[in-house]
């Protein structure tokens, strides 16, 4: 229910999570890497692209999962609007 009735909450939460997440990984190689020990924490920083990718997937699909609900609610408005129309005598 709350997927379909508030998906950009729920979609917008797991987004910014990841792409926090994801964010603070690359914050964190580059403070190593200027520190001159970036050797061997490459996996952080394919780890850090992989989550702030998942991260604006997850926020383009809130987008899109919203205008769905836009249009279910307006599909719904229409449907019982004609059929008020069609029960009149």
């Amino acid at each position: 229910m709350f997927i379909i009735y508030r998906p950009v909450f729920l979609f917008a939460i797991l987004g910014g999570t990841a792409f926090a997440s994801g964010f603070g990984l690359g914050v964190r190689f580059l403070s190593y890497y200027l520190a001159g020990n970036g050797d061997g924490k490459v996996q952080s920083l394919i780890l850090a692209a992989l989550l702030m990718g998942s991260g604006l997937t997850l926020a383009v699909v809130a987008i899109i999962a919203n205008l769905i609900a836009i249009n279910r609610r307006l599909l719904e408005d229409v449907q019982h609007r004609i059929r008020e129309l069609e029960s009149r005598p």
